[in-house]
């Protein structure tokens, strides 16, 4: 799979996610996951109900790829994690390594207005820097993998 179909592909998953929020009622969580080490439910639920607000849609990112981490540790941190606070319209959970960050969007900053170039470079960076993902949805998760990321 080459880089431009891995950002075609998240890109679709993520909008499809901000529109199943939409019309969902939000109590439903969405987790990635690297490939190498999918999710057990017991880990969904516990991050599930730590959920700080659980009427608002959770986005629960967990990487385990040694480049992701990597990247993390130094400029990603600052770019594509501030971009993802401005790309997706609610809090955004991230875990580094053992370490849960919370990112909740509410901010006046213009950033916000340019949300689909934001969406774009946020996930174009993510798209570099590992190579597989696993998306789990308890309610949602056949259609999803079945429609996007097969």
């Amino acid at each position: 799979m080459t880089l431009k179909d891995k950002q075609k592909r998240i890109i679709s998953l993520i909008k499809e996610w901000k529109y199943l929020l939409r019309l969902s009622d939000f109590n439903h969580k969405t987790v990635f996951y690297d490939e190498s080490n999918p999710p057990q439910e017991d880990d969904v639920f516990d991050l599930a109900n730590n959920s700080i607000d659980a009427q608002k849609g959770t986005m629960y990112i967990k990487f385990n790829n040694d480049a992701l981490i990597k990247m993390t540790e130094r400029s990603m941190r600052y770019n594509v994690i501030h971009e993802l606070t401005h790309a997706f319209f609610s809090g955004v959970y991230v875990l580094f390594k053992n370490t849960m960050v919370m990112f909740n969007e509410k901010s006046n900053s213009k950033l916000d207005k340019d949300f689909d170039l934001l969406e774009h470079k946020a996930i174009a960076r993510l798209c570099q820097a590992f190579e597989g993902f696993y998306c789990y949805n308890k309610r949602l998760s056949t259609k999803l993998s079945k429609r996007v990321l097969k």
